[in-house]
């Protein structure tokens, strides 16, 4: 078969018409999941925990500018998020009700890097999407009130984006897996699966080394297929029973929010669209079998948005490999990369304000001015120890002292291989700005300093 054979092939399943239930099926779920997502945040009260609590917050590099509202401004912030996925859901005012949710959502997710989860970046990939997809064209309130007309058919290669982007989801993660520390030492899966031999039935295997390798091995094997068994007709059944067991046991052992029940409910995606015909039929859904003609704005944004895709799924998270370093130690390039569960690393840190024109320096503590789920990030990612050190310094300004310097001692496990030096104690961390680049102020984890034998650079210095 010729390459210009299996181009052809591909160019007409992508131009293939579909009906729209498929579409309908993902708008209508996307909604429901999202509702349910704001709420049981707000009925955790985690909007008070980690928004109105916080004296200080982390920023994402580049979005310093974002900030956080008062109490009333976030509620208000959490009930639009609400209503948009409603309308949403409803396909009421589509095309709005897609931008305000991406805005807001997205907002809300930049507002403390110490909140950050996988799950929220896809989330904000997905809403993002759906503002250019003609979701509203089957099947919706915008029908109803005339606002726009109603469509039975489209091309495939607009349902494909949604499907490359839980694809590549998958099989990302899955390349992520192929580690050292993953296949051959099986961490963090032998620090995890211990604390968990009070589950049922299957508790005491957990406490077994072997389990923890067979564990990883099906992981990352199970990442690296999924993707393409969910594609083939044969193997799709076999597929989505797997992702139903792997998510389920996920969220037994693993709590991590909404994201196993996002990835069950968008995997029923890769069933036939004479299934979420079906599906819809028992709401009231039929098809008037007229193409929707992909003219003006969407045809013309359909590249871009295929480009879009594939950098942020394919090309983006490889942006790790051009710093040198062990990733998981550094965490250059570590966020938005599809890197999902991957390590165990605790941290604990000691500032050292100086005021250069005073002998002597003092002892800051973290917890002074952060809370404890900020602090428990911080302390094991290099640039949030950045930050710390910039608000001390500006608290101490705020003090009268022109100048301070700023130091840290901070010890970092990595996979229970004990604590070691993590950044350089003798770097006055205020001189330093935050970028792009490689911060050779990480200490390279081959360099074992024990806590008993570290002897501070600094503290002995009175003058």
């Amino acid at each position: 078969m010729s390459i210009r054979t299996v181009t052809s092939d591909l160019k007409a399943y992508f131009n293939r018409e579909i009906d729209f239930s498929s579409l309908v099926f993902f708008r209508i779920a996307f909604g429901i999941l999202m509702i349910t997502g704001q709420i049981r945040f707000l009925a955790n009260d985690w909007v008070y925990e980690l928004y109105v609590q916080p004296k200080y917050f982390l920023k994402y590099y580049g979005f310093e500018w974002i900030s956080v509202p008062d109490e009333t401004g976030l509620y208000i912030l959490y009930a639009l998020s609400i209503v948009s996925a409603l309308f949403i859901s409803l396909g009421l005012f589509y095309r709005f009700s897609s931008i305000i949710f991406f805005a807001v959502f997205t907002y809300l997710e930049l507002m403390d890097v110490s909140n950050y989860l996988n799950h929220y970046y896809f989330i904000t990939v997905i809403s993002f999407l759906m503002i250019f997809l003609p979701l509203n064209k089957a099947f919706s309130l915008d029908i109803k009130f005339g606002l726009v007309k109603e469509k039975g058919l489209i091309q495939r290669k607009y349902f494909m984006l949604l499907l490359i982007c839980i694809t590549g989801l998958y099989f990302m993660a899955g390349l992520s897996k192929l580690n050292w520390e993953w296949l051959f030492e099986a961490n963090p899966m032998k620090i995890w699966l211990p604390q968990k031999v009070d589950t049922p039935l299957i508790g005491p295997l957990l406490d077994e080394p072997w389990m923890a390798y067979l564990l990883s091995w099906l992981g990352a094997a199970y990442d690296l297929s999924v993707p393409f068994l969910l594609f083939f007709r044969r193997t799709r059944k076999l597929a989505l029973f797997s992702v139903f067991m792997f998510h389920f046991l996920t969220a037994v052992f693993f709590p991590i929010g909404m994201f196993p029940y996002i990835m069950m409910t968008f995997s029923l995606l890769f069933l036939e669209n004479d299934t979420h015909k079906r599906l819809l039929g028992f709401i009231g859904y039929k098809s008037n079998g007229q193409k929707f003609v992909t003219q003006g704005f969407i045809k013309h944004v359909y590249k871009p948005l295929m480009g879009f895709v594939l950098f942020i799924f394919f090309v983006f998270p490889l942006r790790s490999h051009t710093y040198p370093g062990d990733l998981f130690w550094t965490e250059q390039g570590y966020r938005f990369s599809w890197r999902v569960m991957l390590m165990e690393k605790m941290g604990h840190c000691y500032f050292y304000v100086k005021d250069p024109n005073q002998p002597g320096q003092k002892e800051v503590l973290p917890s002074c001015y952060l809370t404890n789920n900020q602090e428990r990030h911080m302390s094991r990612q290099p640039d949030l120890i950045l930050q710390m050190a910039n608000i001390i310094e500006e608290d101490y300004k705020n003090q009268g002292i022109q100048d301070p310097e700023v130091r840290v001692v901070s010890w970092v496990n990595l996979n229970g291989k004990g604590s070691q030096l993590f950044i350089d104690p003798s770097i006055d961390l205020t001189k330093i700005e935050d970028s792009w680049a490689h911060k050779d102020w990480i200490i390279p984890l081959d360099s074992v300093i024990s806590p008993v034998d570290f002897k501070h650079p600094f503290l002995s210095r009175t003058d």
